[in-house]
């Protein structure tokens, strides 16, 4: 049914009502109690529902509508979406600082003072996000890899083989699911597999963990005091954090939108009773809960029968069924929305990649030219990306 038709039966059947109540209920006062539309039709609706059976339950406390309507689903949702992009943006900036003494020394200490945003090594951060452990690594392996077998080769080969094997033998696993959109959004509700895949996704579509600082020697001035300073007054370096800082914030913008549809469907144990399930134990996602409110009467036939045995005024019975429709509506509507921002963001994606890539490199350039004039030297050949765990 159409929406304005839902409205203008709704309205209708509000005034109807409205009027028979003035008709029947007015005291010797001349005030009827239900003299407010609003009033009597959120009333009646009210009463309606108290007496919905769930579709998992055979109760439903009257506290349960409350539980599965307030704003605690949505806290939780932006909640952990903006933590987890925070710390995407802090590590982001962070990289440029390990990055630098990495350069000057690979063995510093200092680097054991660099901590991710929830306070681990940094350094295992690198290697887990390095450029060959997101590609030739052993937890990376998709049906794209390359690899050999023993019987695709001569015999001559069989001890080539067996020197190399660890980097040219089948993976022992495949995580195209890493790469596929449905990983992240499909799902009601995670399960720990479907949760790690979907992260997975946003490393990649986002490259929300990529070096940003992939050939740029800096570790040629970092031993010198006055070098730095020299450095960090110029406009060449200044319009590179400019420009870094502007990929970094650009990037999290895609990134949130990514993660908010992660965390609607990350179960939490707050939210178990939300869907009307007893167990003592367990969770249920935000996403979850939402499904639960917009589907547990449409999609229950006791609920209808239970309108019907009642015997309810007709025009009653069709608001009661069409508020429930309404409510399914809204989150059938609520994954259209997810879809359209999908298609919208992957166009950002490509543009961001594309954008991320040529003013790397170009301020690489840039930043490296810069640092040779100031120290005088032609830096050599390094990287400051260290060699990734397998």
């Amino acid at each position: 049914m159409k929406k304005y038709h839902i409205i203008g039966l709704i309205t209708g059947s509000a005034l109807c009502l409205v009027t028979a109540a003035w008709a029947t209920t007015t005291d010797s006062s001349g005030d009827s109690p239900f003299c407010n539309p609003c009033d009597y039709l959120g009333e009646m609706y009210t009463q309606m529902l108290k007496q919905t059976p769930p579709l998992f339950t055979k109760e439903n406390p009257s506290t349960q509508l409350f539980d599965t309507n307030n704003a605690k689903t949505n806290t939780l949702i932006s909640t952990a979406a903006a933590q987890d992009t925070a710390s995407n943006v802090t590590n982001s900036f962070k990289r440029f600082l390990y990055a630098a003494y990495f350069d000057a020394s690979p063995t510093s200490s200092f680097l054991k003072n660099i901590k991710t945003a929830d306070k681990k090594d940094f350094g295992d951060y690198v290697n887990y996000n390095s450029l060959a452990r997101m590609t030739i690594g052993n937890d990376s392996g998709a049906s794209d890899t390359l690899y050999m077998t023993t019987t695709t080769l001569p015999a001559s080969e069989a001890t080539s083989y067996q020197t190399q094997k660890a980097m040219v033998k089948k993976p022992n696993s495949l995580h195209d699911d890493y790469f596929s959109f449905s990983s992240l959004i499909s799902p009601v509700s995670y399960t720990p597999e479907q949760l790690a895949a979907a992260k997975k996704y946003i490393k990649y579509a986002a490259l929300s963990t990529d070096n940003l600082t992939q050939g740029i020697q800096f570790g040629q001035i970092m031993q010198h005091p006055g070098e730095l300073a020299q450095l960090k007054q110029s406009s060449t370096y200044q319009n590179y954090v400019l420009t870094m800082r502007n990929l970094i914030a650009t990037r999290s913008a895609i990134v949130n939108v990514l993660q908010s549809f992660i965390a609607e469907r990350t179960p939490q144990s707050s939210l178990m009773k939300a869907i009307n399930n007893k167990k003592k134990t367990g969770s249920a996602s935000p996403l979850q809960v939402e499904a639960y409110q917009a589907n547990h009467r449409v999609e229950n036939k006791a609920w209808y029968s239970k309108i019907n045995q009642e015997s309810p005024v007709a025009l009653e019975q069709t608001i009661a069924i069409e508020l429930a429709e309404i409510e399914h509506q809204n989150y059938q509507a609520h994954l259209d929305r997810e879809q359209l921002t999908a298609a919208v963001m992957s166009i950002s994606l490509q543009a961001n990649a594309n954008n991320i890539e040529s003013m790397v490199t170009q301020e690489a350039t840039m930043m490296n030219t810069e640092i040779e004039k100031i120290t005088n030297t032609t830096p050599p050949p390094s990287s400051n990306n260290p060699a990734p765990g397998s």
